[in-house]
C-alpha cells in the first residue's frame, strides 16, 4: 500500500524538478525574448545587425549570435528595468537569470561602450520604462502597451 502512495509522490517531484529545471528556462527565454526583442531593437533587424557585427569584432567571433543577443538583452533590460514598478514574470525571470557568456576584462570594456552608445542617435525612443506592464496581448506579441511610471512620493 505505501508503495502506490510513494511511486506516484516520487514520479510527481521528479517531473516538477525536471520542468523547473530544463523546460522552465526556455519558455521563460522565448517568451521575454520575443516581448524584449521588439523594445531594445524598435528600427527592427538593422540595429540588430549593427550590435551583432560590432559585438563579433571586438570578441573575434568568439559567441555565435544567440549567446551574443542574450547577453545584450540581458545587459540592456536591465539597464532599463524599473524596480518599482511591476513587470511581466517572464521577463524578471528572464533578466534576473545569469548570462550564457562570460567576457573578459577587456571585451567588458568594449561592450560597455557599444551599451553606452546605443541606441545611436538616429532613435529617438527611449528604452527606459518602456517594458513595464506588459500586457496579455504583448506576450503573444501582437501588441506591447507600454505606461509610464508614476512619480509619487511618500510622506512620513
Amino acid at each position: 500500500m505505501l508503495n502506490w502512495i510513494l511511486l506516484p509522490l516520487v514520479i510527481i517531484v521528479g517531473v516538477s524538478l525536471w520542468f523547473y529545471k530544463y523546460l522552465l528556462p526556455v519558455i521563460t527565454k522565448r517568451k521575454a525574448q520575443a516581448i524584449l526583442y521588439n523594445i531594445i531593437f524598435p528600427n527592427g533587424s538593422d540595429q540588430k545587425k549593427d550590435v551583432m557585427k560590432r559585438f563579433h569584432e571586438f570578441t573575434k567571433h568568439r559567441f555565435s549570435d544567440e549567446q551574443i543577443l542574450d547577453y545584450f538583452i540581458k545587459i540592456k533590460g536591465l539597464q532599463s528595468m524599473n524596480v518599482c514598478n511591476t513587470t511581466n514574470f517572464w521577463i524578471r525571470k528572464y533578466l534576473l537569470s545569469p548570462t550564457e557568456i562570460k567576457l573578459n576584462y577587456f571585451e567588458q570594456v568594449k561592450f560597455y561602450e557599444l551599451f553606452m552608445n546605443y541606441p545611436g542617435k538616429s532613435s529617438n525612443r527611449t528604452l527606459q520604462n518602456s517594458f513595464t506592464n506588459v500586457d496579455e496581448a504583448g506576450e503573444n506579441g501582437s501588441e506591447i502597451t507600454i505606461t509610464k511610471p508614476t512619480n509619487r512620493r511618500i510622506s512620513v
